[in-house]
């Protein structure tokens, strides 16, 4: 299968667009050299963050914390929508002080939830094949994101990782982009 029609299959795939959408875009893949990627969600499946964050931190914090689980599951979710478009919402230290609850270490406990979206692998190894450069760009907290890595292997896949928490930002905020952008240089072009 050539390059194109790889990537093709993993854009489909993952759901980023659909069919028609696929039909209609061309990408020039000559004029590409570097392909920022997203990693929940786009590499890696979601089961592992949604089940942590919506079903096994609740419930944690409720025995913790002497309370019955739905309470401690509807406090918890407005609590945490509280802080999204911030830093602190990916933030695994501020939630163990915010939660009084071993955050990071409480990830572990549910590890072999975590894996790839289906083709990832070949998606990647067609990039590397194809001489691309491939950045993952997350918001994943370290700890989060250093688990992730060592489960999967994803580091060895791509060329370089970087969490929005080096330079303190989330990837909502447009000053994040420009710290990305003298870090790894990248140019926007119009699409084709």
């Amino acid at each position: 299968m050539s390059f194109k029609n790889q990537i093709d299959q993993f854009i489909l795939e993952i759901g980023l667009i659909n069919r028609v959408s696929v039909s209609l875009m061309i990408l020039d893949w000559q004029a590409i050299d570097t392909v920022l990627l997203d990693m929940d969600g786009t590499l890696l499946d979601l089961h592992f963050d949604s089940y942590f964050w919506l079903e096994f931190l609740p419930t944690r914090y409720a025995q913790v914390h002497a309370l019955e689980p739905s309470e401690a599951k509807q406090w918890l979710h407005e609590r945490i929508k509280q802080e999204q478009g911030r830093l602190s919402w990916y933030c695994l230290d501020y939630w163990t002080e915010e939660l009084g609850l071993p955050v990071a270490a409480l990830k572990h406990e549910v590890a072999e939830k975590i894996g790839f979206r289906p083709n990832v692998p070949s998606f990647l190894k067609a990039l590397k094949t194809s001489h691309k450069r491939s950045v993952i760009v997350t918001n994943a907290h370290p700890d989060s994101l250093n688990l992730k890595l060592e489960r999967t292997g994803l580091a060895s896949m791509v060329d370089a990782v970087i969490s929005s928490h080096e330079f303190k930002v989330p990837k909502e905020d447009q000053a994040f982009w420009h710290a990305l952008q003298e870090r790894e240089p990248f140019s926007l072009r119009e699409p084709c």
